[in-house]
């Protein structure tokens, strides 16, 4: 759990890797689905014709390249990586706040890392549910289009809420350094 002391260096690393992954959206899988966004890209979820009208425009070809170059690489990594990044800044924060870092460093770590595993899990889960419809897709079934779609607006709920909280954290350090 030492990575987590290193901020910076997460958000280094989270940023250029999130920038490749966009690059990579952006300038050879829009191209392959016809200009459509895939999947992972849509905080307010998907339908059962979204999913079908992208899984053709990609074609087995596409998606398998999708598959390989997405799902099984880069976003094999950036959901651990954005996670431990959050917990890592979160982290950070609590240093200033006096009821907060009275507690154990472990026993913050612990919880920061704790505090992010529903975005992480709900994560790779959604990428669990993509990847099986893209081996696939003659199988696309209605209601694990919802699932996928249900796990991908709670992937961006708690993203954003994992933001929001840090956010109100560094406000409140803030604070607390200026009664000092």
């Amino acid at each position: 759990m030492h990575i987590i002391r290193h901020p910076l260096l997460l958000c280094v690393a989270t940023a250029v890797l999130w920038l490749f992954m966009m690059a990579i959206e952006l300038l050879w899988f829009r191209s392959l689905s016809g200009g459509l966004v895939q999947l992972d890209y849509r905080p307010f979820g998907f339908s059962t014709d979204d999913v079908s009208d992208w899984l053709t425009a990609l074609g087995p070809v596409g998606a398998q390249a999708m598959l390989v170059w997405h799902y099984l690489t880069f976003d094999l990594v950036f959901p651990a990586l954005f996670g431990l990044t959050l917990a890592s800044l979160t982290l950070s924060a609590t240093r200033h706040i006096p009821r907060l870092s009275r507690h154990p460093y472990g026993v913050r770590a612990t919880a920061c890392v704790l505090w992010v595993l529903p975005y992480i899990f709900v994560d790779y889960l959604q990428n669990l549910v993509v990847a099986g419809m893209l081996t696939d897709p003659t199988g696309l079934d209605h209601t694990i289009v919802e699932v996928a779609s249900g796990l991908n607006v709670a992937k961006f709920l708690f993203a954003a809420i994992g933001i929001a909280v840090l956010f109100l954290l560094w406000w409140r350090g803030a604070r607390e350094r200026v009664k000092l």
